[in-house]
């Protein structure tokens, strides 16, 4: 069995390594050679038996070791023919190294470049889906591996799925797609491909590619399929496809063939389009190493978090769990408090900041209110006096109050999560401004009833709030 050995992983490079007993392709050498070679040792794999490498990224500061790897053990290098003539334009790649341009690359992914190492230092790639069983048995291995390597970061965030299906689970459902809309005849035949024709001058938008001329399906083939699945299968209400707003073109083409097939649920296919997140102000590139990792600013946000909780609460009870749950919410908070369709560039100080209106001042607001709420328990019980609240300061709040189911529809209607990351925030202001103002634990029991009665609402509409867009509310901070 192959193994995938991560070697180094993080803002300070990049290396993997992926064979067998006989041998196997470094991913990427991002960090010095001689760490590389450590690495390896360690973990009982000789450099010598290492075939060749696989560099994914354009930037040299990604294969840093690459070029004392390659005086020292002459592997042969494989690259995109983009990455190959940076590599040779910064001079880590000579005239007379080993290796050889790839006309496309993605590697470990969708179109997979798989190493033969039982002797063989070639490189196969698979565009869709495999017929060699071998190689299809190292595509699902690699999808496991991969789905077990993100589960880290979906823990951190507590996100759970109860379907991992992707294309692949939908290559024998394309048939019905292709049958359907010849006999309902709508494909057309252009230039040897397969099309859907939408009709342009009317729609504005160009035919939908269902075949290409060699048979072979498309986004829309495979998408189009999924949907009538899903249909089956859930009956949905409504169908969100959550992809940014450069596929816009794309949906709207395979929804109005879904459309002219004559399924009224077309209607409910919905794409919810987001924008772009840039990293000083370049996009980011997985292939060019300019990525900015989640989990590294998962880790980094909670790690911030917990310092502070050692500095200002250092006699709290389970300063992990806290820190955790304020550090993601500081990185979701700042997230979605932003329109969705809206480019941002990323900053590590910005992601990372917990002063003014941010995630750990919501979640503050709860921790205060439930902390009043503590000192209540045990006081005796009073009929509350309403017109304790008719100070401004309690007017507004109980209007921020009152407003929040309506908020919660037209966030749902829209799509847009911001619509309530910002009515929390403008409750967790008032509030905090009613209680500078008014005293809660009132001697004057009347009073003191009807202003908990409103930190209690208040607790519970923060705590349903911050749920809805996917953070946690500490008790105590």
């Amino acid at each position: 069995m192959a193994r995938y050995c991560p070697l180094f992983s993080g803002s300070s490079g990049n290396c993997t390594y992926v064979g067998t007993a006989d041998g196997g392709v470094l991913v990427d050498a991002g960090v010095s050679a001689k760490r590389i070679e450590t690495a390896l040792r360690e973990r009982e794999i000789d450099p010598a038996s290492v075939r060749a490498v696989l560099v994914t990224h354009e930037h040299r500061d990604h294969v840093a070791g690459l070029r004392v790897l390659l005086k020292r053990f002459h592997y042969p290098v494989y690259a995109s023919r983009g990455t190959w003539q940076s590599l040779q334009r910064d001079g880590i790649l000579g005239e007379g190294d080993l290796g050889a341009m790839l006309d496309e690359m993605a590697c470990l992914t969708r179109d997979l470049l798989v190493l033969k190492t039982a002797g063989n230092a070639g490189i196969t790639m698979l565009s869709g889906v495999a017929s060699d069983k071998e190689a299809l048995e190292l595509f699902n291995w690699f999808k496991e591996l991969t789905l077990k390597d993100t589960q880290r970061v979906y823990d951190l965030l507590g996100v759970t799925f109860d379907s991992y299906n992707g294309e692949a689970f939908f290559n024998d459902k394309m048939g019905r797609v292709i049958e359907e809309l010849k006999a309902k005849n709508l494909l057309t035949i252009s230039d040897g491909a397969s099309i859907v024709d939408l009709d342009e001058e009317k729609t504005g938008m160009p035919p939908c590619l269902i075949l290409k001329k060699d048979g072979a399906t498309l986004y829309a083939t495979r998408d189009i399929a999924a949907a009538l699945w899903r249909k089956d299968e859930y009956d949905f209400y409504k169908c969100l496809y959550i992809v940014a707003y450069q596929q816009d073109l794309h949906f709207r083409q395979w929804f109005k063939v879904v459309e002219k097939m004559g399924y009224e649920w077309a209607k409910d296919l919905v794409h919810v389009a987001f924008g772009m997140i840039s990293y000083e102000g370049q996009s980011l590139s997985t292939r060019k190493g300019h990525v900015v990792f989640l989990e590294d600013l998962l880790l980094n946000a909670i790690q911030k978090a917990r310092a502070i909780i050692e500095e200002k609460s250092p006699d709290l009870d389970n300063k992990d769990e806290v820190a955790r749950q304020v550090g993601i919410g500081a990185v979701i908070y700042a997230d979605l408090q932003n329109n969705r369709i809206k480019d941002i560039d990323f900053s590590w100080e910005r992601a990372l900041s917990f002063d003014g209106e941010t995630g750990p001042y919501v979640q503050y607001t709860h921790a205060r209110c439930c902390s009043a709420l503590r000192k209540a328990e045990g006081l005796p019980p009073a009929e509350p006096d309403y017109a304790a609240l008719s100070d401004d300061f309690a007017q507004e709040l109980l209007r921020q109050l009152s407003r929040f189911p309506e908020t919660v529809r037209e966030a749902a209607a829209r799509y847009e999560p911001s619509i309530v990351t910002r009515a929390v925030t403008e409750l967790c202001k008032a509030y905090n401004k009613f209680y500078y103002e008014n005293r809660i634990l009132e001697e004057d029991a009347g009073v003191r009833e009807a202003r908990v009665r409103l930190t209690r609402a208040v607790r519970d509409t923060i705590r349903t709030g911050l749920w809805l867009i996917g953070m946690e509310a500490p008790e105590r901070m």
